[in-house]
């Protein structure tokens, strides 16, 4: 089967990141959908950091901090990325404590001489996307309308921490994507069990979360107990699988060499 090599972001460009939200659906859960998540599993502050590799390289380095502030009177976490390899560029992801709903997301991306920035707003049933690109100079707004409980897709790796996934099968909800082009679709996310995941970070247990979206495929391996942290990110593709894998804090010291 031939698998589009649509980017899935490395857990919120990355890669991102919160469950069983209303509209979600368990194959073994009958309970109230809400008992499956619970935001305050998301520790802050938290900083995780991530290599990103194919077959053949390290292509890049990811950043990922994760902050629960308070705006204008409301709980919210906050999520900055920042990448660096040869697309590199900074993300803010900013989405309700209480129930995920994003709000808005900000991101620069730089490649050699040129800068491209995005926004992207939630406004009720749409999205509100501005870009500026030197291929196109000026505001492009584009609108794109959503159903109700739409999460955005860089906030998948946030959700598969937030819930319990020991009590999930089959998981399907909207998501809107908003890198390139701009679309809302239903991805469905399986429970493959618990594997043993080896990343520069350690050995750990991990839940498979297998997730098709798009026409596309990834599978993420999210933490088993600990900090649910995501341990690793595939992406398969033509030229081999993408890799994202949580590697060691830089002042560690350790060795954060990644290999696939």
């Amino acid at each position: 089967m031939q698998v589009n090599r649509f980017r899935f972001p490395a857990i919120g460009i990355a890669a991102l990141l919160v469950f069983a939200i209303a509209g979600c659906q368990s194959a073994n859960q009958t309970a109230d959908e809400g008992a499956l998540t619970d935001f305050d599993r998301l520790e802050t502050p938290s900083v995780a950091h991530y290599s990103m590799l194919d077959s053949q390289r390290t292509y890049g380095q990811m950043t990922q901090r994760l902050d629960r502030v308070e705006e204008q009177g409301r709980d919210l976490f906050r999520a900055d990325y920042d990448v660096e390899g040869g697309v590199s560029g900074t993300s803010r992801l900013v989405f309700d404590a209480e129930t995920g709903s994003p709000l808005r997301i900000r991101s620069t991306q730089k490649m050699r001489d040129m800068e491209a920035t995005s926004e992207m707003v939630y406004e009720q049933n749409r999205v509100r996307r501005i870009m500026n690109s030197p291929a196109r100079p000026g505001a492009d707004t584009t609108y794109t309308d959503i159903p109700p409980d739409t999460k955005d897709w860089m906030q998948v790796g946030f959700l598969l921490q937030a819930t319990e996934l020991a009590n999930v099968d089959t998981l399907r909800m909207p998501f809107y994507q908003g890198f390139g082009r701009a679309f809302v679709d239903t991805a469905t996310l399986v429970n493959m069990g618990v594997d043993t995941v080896q990343v520069p970070a350690g050995v750990f247990d991990a839940y498979r979360i297998h997730i098709e979206f798009a026409g596309s495929q990834a599978d993420f391996y999210v933490e088993s107990g600990g900090e649910n942290r995501v341990l690793r990110h595939e992406v398969p593709g033509r030229a081999g699988t993408l890799n994202t894998v949580l590697i060691p804090a830089p002042e560690s010291g350790a060795d954060t060499t990644a290999t696939g």
